[in-house]
């Protein structure tokens, strides 16, 4: 176990704890972990969308906020990478994030759209 990340055990369908490395707030996250390609697929096809959609950079891009939300919460993956992964930076991925929570307390249908997403990802 390294020093700059404290995990602490945890038994199936519980919750697992990381603390950041270096700045943050501590973040829970699920046991039932996804890879980054598996979240992708599933939005792109359960939204019948092209996976290429979920990369472009577009102002307001719902299936690109999701797919970063769903990264976040269900990989192992840090900011940083889930920014590399999309081409920007790590603050930006934490600010989409934090919008689309905001965007799915106003909006019932990017509500719906996200609850069925983590729906149908745990089903598969």
């Amino acid at each position: 176990m390294s020093r700059d990340t404290n995990i602490y055990e945890f038994k199936e369908h519980e919750l697992l704890r990381i603390i950041p490395k270096k700045r943050g707030i501590p973040e829970t996250k699920f046991i039932e972990l996804y890879t980054s390609d598996e979240i992708i697929n599933e939005i792109s096809k359960n939204l019948k969308i092209e996976r290429n959609e979920i990369f472009r950079k577009k102002r307001g891009n719902l299936h690109r906020q999701l797919a970063l939300y769903l990264i976040k919460r269900y990989t192992p993956m840090s900011l940083k990478e889930i920014g590399k992964l999309f081409s920007m930076d790590y603050a930006v991925v934490s600010q989409s994030v934090k919008r689309l929570k905001g965007k799915t307390q106003r909006d019932k249908r990017a509500s719906m759209i996200k609850e069925t997403a983590i729906g149908r990802l745990k089903k598969s």
